[in-house]
């Protein structure tokens, strides 16, 4: 059921008018073109008040006139026009589709008013552009290589960001390279203070010289004395430290010798061993037999004062021409016998008549493979060793033999106050 409101009055209007177009048209023609078989319901568009038609039957005869017509219309008699215009108004609306059960017609949607406003822009930047960043940021990147804060502000500023993990990788590396540069002048710092070299141990992050540090603090704590040794002389001396008890050397070791030149001060850390005595042995270069201080060359001399216990003894030596001792002539020989047999050895003198050591007519034993002999000499006279089986004086010889009745190769040395080797073999 429809209500007034779904109809405009605009609309209302054309119908009417389209009605009585249409019956003017019905009335002048003169023919009669349908039937009203059954009027039905018709609902008034004015103020919703619902008329009822009885049912009714025009007829129509085939000559186009009117027939007898019967209202049933509250029992009234009525003229056929009004009917007919009713029949006319219900065909209409049944057209339209009042009356079908349809819906009604939908009403157009109104248009809606276009936008005027321009399309945005596009946000992404243009080839042209994008090509030119690309450009700077790499110039800028290669002019930051090697510096923290010039590749740090390439990071921070760059849009395409073509370089950043190789500049990440070089900040990485630069800053590891100072930090271990930083280490390095802090542990040089810390050299020769044992707390200082523990601080710097603690502090490292790269620690690439925590071995060294910890050499340093061995060689610190370990017990020492130490030896000032001031000279006075103008000649250049060979200084060397020796066991007190068995004269072997100490620092250096492997018959090395310090030098120090004349008119200079020196401080020696000699490393030792608790409650080992360490004697200071000084002597001008160029000979054993030359001018000597303390146990001299070698560590062959006695001394007194030249001494110092370990650990934390310290002196200070003055090293003066006239306070300087001459040696007695000597040499040693070190004899290593790898032989199948036992062996006699005798030092001959070459330039003095039946000259030796022990003596001309007598020997040593070489009683074990390695044995030393020292004697005295003439300083600078040429000495010779002989070698022989024991008991076998005329067999097999080394050396200038028994009695020195043969010549050598290099089996003579001078009595230079020197240590001389030799190997004797089959």
């Amino acid at each position: 059921m429809m209500g007034s409101g779904d109809w405009k009055s605009d609309e209302l209007t054309a119908l009417h008018r389209e009605v009585m177009e249409a019956a003017s048209r019905a009335a002048a023609d003169g023919a009669v073109w349908a039937a009203v078989a059954q009027a039905g319901t018709v609902i008034s568009t004015q103020g919703g008040v619902t008329n009822t038609l009885g049912a009714s039957a025009i007829g129509y005869n085939s000559a186009g006139s009117a027939g007898s017509t019967a209202i049933a219309a509250g029992g009234g008699k009525r003229s056929f026009v009004g009917p007919l215009l009713v029949g006319l108004i219900v065909l209409l609306f049944i057209g339209l589709g009042v009356f079908d059960g349809r819906s009604p017609r939908p009403q157009p949607t109104p248009l809606q008013p276009q936008s005027t406003s321009l399309p945005q822009q596009p946000t992404s930047p243009q080839p042209q552009q994008t090509n030119d960043t690309a450009i700077q940021e790499a110039d800028l990147y290669r002019t930051a290589r090697g510096n923290v804060d010039l590749l740090t502000a390439y990071l921070r500023g760059c849009q395409i960001c073509a370089y950043a993990s190789s500049a990440r990788s070089e900040i990485a590396e630069l800053r590891r390279a100072a930090l271990t540069q930083q280490e390095e002048e802090s542990y040089r710092a810390a050299r020769g203070n044992v707390n200082a070299l523990r601080k710097y141990m603690n502090d490292c992050q790269i620690c690439a010289f925590v071995k060294e540090a910890k050499d340093d603090i061995a060689t610190l704590e370990q017990p020492k004395v130490e030896f000032t040794i001031i000279n006075n002389t103008s000649a250049t001396i060979n200084v060397a430290f020796y066991d007190g008890g068995n004269r072997e050397p100490i620092d250096p070791s492997n018959g090395q010798v310090y030098v120090q030149n004349g008119q200079s001060r020196l401080t020696y850390a000699i490393k030792c061993a608790p409650a080992q005595n360490v004697c200071y042995g000084a002597v001008e270069q160029g000979s054993a037999l030359n001018p000597y201080w303390g146990v001299g060359f070698e560590g062959k001399q006695g001394c007194t004062g030249c001494c110092l216990l370990c650990p934390g003894g310290a002196a200070s030596v003055n090293l003066n021409a006239s306070e300087a001792n001459r040696p007695s002539p000597a040499m040693t020989w070190h004899i290593i016998a790898n032989t199948s047999e036992q062996l006699s050895i005798a030092f001959y003198a070459e330039n003095r008549n039946q000259w030796g050591w022990p003596a001309w007519d007598h020997n040593w034993t070489v009683s074990e493979h390695e044995t030393t002999f020292t004697f005295s000499c003439q300083a600078g006279e040429k000495v010779c060793y002989g070698a022989w089986p024991l008991g076998n004086i005329n067999g097999p010889y080394w050396g200038v033999g028994a009695y020195s009745k043969y010549g050598c190769t290099d089996c003579c040395a001078l009595c230079d106050g020197g240590t001389h080797n030799v190997s004797l073999r089959d």
